[in-house]
């Protein structure tokens, strides 16, 4: 009895170890891009869910900033050069709603990363 007590706890141990090791990014995470071109954005209406990836990339020739507002420790940039390009990806702690994106050195430049709680295309 004491063995199979001990095989128990050592699958159950395996079990745990195992579970720890499962990746956390979702498995309908996506890939989304977007472009910092002269002093706009595209596309300006980003939609995408919590774990997915935003690409921004600065395809023009000026330099930009680029920040999510309230919410810089996932994203701000305070010098991103022309051809550059950087990723971050959505927190798991993001509500669905609204966040803005923007551009601090060119006034108007900014784009809406809509969170949705639903599948969206892509995913």
């Amino acid at each position: 009895m004491k063995n199979s007590v001990m095989a128990m706890i050592g699958f159950s141990l395996a079990l745990l170890a195992s579970a720890a090791a499962i990746p956390t990014t979702p498995v309908n995470a996506a890939t989304v891009e977007v472009n910092l071109s002269n002093t706009r954005f595209s596309p300006v209406d980003v939609r995408v869910q919590p774990g997915d990836t935003v690409i921004l990339r600065n395809t023009s020739a000026l330099l930009h900033t680029a920040r999510l507002i309230g919410h810089e420790d996932v994203l701000k940039v305070n010098e991103f050069r022309p051809g550059a390009s950087l990723s971050f990806t959505v927190p798991a702690s993001f509500s669905p709603g609204s966040y803005v994106l923007d551009c601090g050195m060119h006034r108007g430049m900014s784009a809406v990363l809509v969170i949705t709680d639903t599948v969206v295309a892509g995913h």
